[in-house]
């Protein structure tokens, strides 16, 4: 993770923790930067420096210190690795909440009467839209359902329809973007590069063609 000092880190620093385990510090890309600040007496600028840090527990053992400086790239690689490896689920994790979160808070949709109106996606919601698509495919003239905040009425035929067709976009974008993020999050190299992945940013530009090609290969566009 990229950090800031206020004096310059050393490349390798190694900590023993207990008679068993070391704590080791590995720096890369360190950085001087001159900043400006104004205070009590004019204008200050000081030195500050930036680095990307990385932190392994291993094995304590006599001369591990000198070990690891004689070759700091390969120890860098592979703190780098793990440190990927035990953010890579957290940011799963985040990325699935947030598609879940995006498909329950649900979409608008044009009715018949030219009113546009939002509908939420709850578990249940689906369930019931699902009730009364069934219902009008089974040859019902209408059916009883809601908008948000709106009283229960029924339905024509022709807006069940538009509504399930909104719904079923909407989940499908959700589920498709998600599938795309979790692709993009496994390529990133660095912590740093893993923290700016958030759900709903721009994808790299071959998983936004891919996506677009599914999403219209659906839709039928």
């Amino acid at each position: 993770m990229k950090r800031e000092y206020a004096h310059e880190p050393p490349i390798v620093s190694v900590t023993q923790l207990n008679p068993e385990q070391c704590e080791v510090l590995l720096h890369e890309n360190i950085n001087a930067e001159t900043r400006t600040t104004t205070g009590a007496n004019g204008e200050e600028q000081t030195t500050v420096y930036t680095a990307q840090e990385y932190t392994i527990i291993i094995p304590w053992r006599d001369g591990i210190e000198d070990s690891i400086k004689a070759n700091v790239p390969a120890w860098t690689e592979m703190a780098r690795k793990q440190e990927l490896e035990e953010l890579l689920p957290k940011k799963l994790d985040e990325l699935d909440n947030a598609c879940r979160k995006a498909i329950v808070e649900g979409c608008w949709v044009g009715l018949a009467d030219g009113s546009i109106q939002h509908f939420a996606l709850t578990e249940a919601d689906q369930i019931n839209l699902n009730v009364a698509l069934e219902a009008v495919k089974a040859g019902a003239d209408g059916y009883p359902y809601h908008a948000d905040g709106k009283l229960c009425r029924v339905f024509s035929a022709a807006d069940i329809n538009a509504v399930a067709a909104a719904a079923v976009a909407h989940k499908l974008y959700h589920t498709t973007y998600f599938n795309h993020a979790k692709q993009w999050a496994t390529r990133a190299k660095t912590a740093d590069e893993l923290a700016g992945i958030h759900y709903g940013a721009q994808l790299p530009e071959d998983l936004s063609a891919n996506m677009a090609k599914v999403i219209a290969s659906v839709s039928g566009q």
